[in-house]
């Protein structure tokens, strides 16, 4: 089976959305709370508000234990907004556990879509 979706290059990937130009973003990070209780907090109402307010639209998101790394995949309008929504809710990524120095952000410019065999 082929994957679904494969990255051929890392930079920026604009997407038209209700009139704005969205990019579409990797963020990878180390968890100090475990998965389960990032999960909980990443779900919960006030994240959720925080997220919908910043229109920050998660496309996936999930652990590897390979790399012992969470990954999420979300649209956003810029890096200067996403930039200002976790400074302003710093509170909530230390409460998810989330190492902030670990974090790394890689923006999609080249996606290719395949089908499954």
């Amino acid at each position: 089976m082929q994957p679904l979706m494969s990255v051929t290059r890392a930079s920026k990937l604009s997407l038209l959305l209700e009139g704005k130009v969205y990019m579409k973003q990797v963020v990878n990070a180390k968890l100090t709370k475990g998965y389960e209780h990032w999960k909980s907090e990443f779900e919960n109402e006030e994240s959720r508000k925080v997220r919908s307010e910043a229109g920050i639209t998660i496309i996936g998101y999930g652990w590897s234990p390979q790399t012992e790394r969470l990954y999420v995949v979300h649209d956003i309008e810029s890096m200067e907004i996403l930039q200002k929504v976790m400074a302003e809710n710093q509170h909530l990524l230390d409460k998810s556990g989330v190492d902030m120095t670990s974090m790394e952000f890689v923006n999609l410019e080249d996606l290719h879509f395949q089908e499954s065999d």
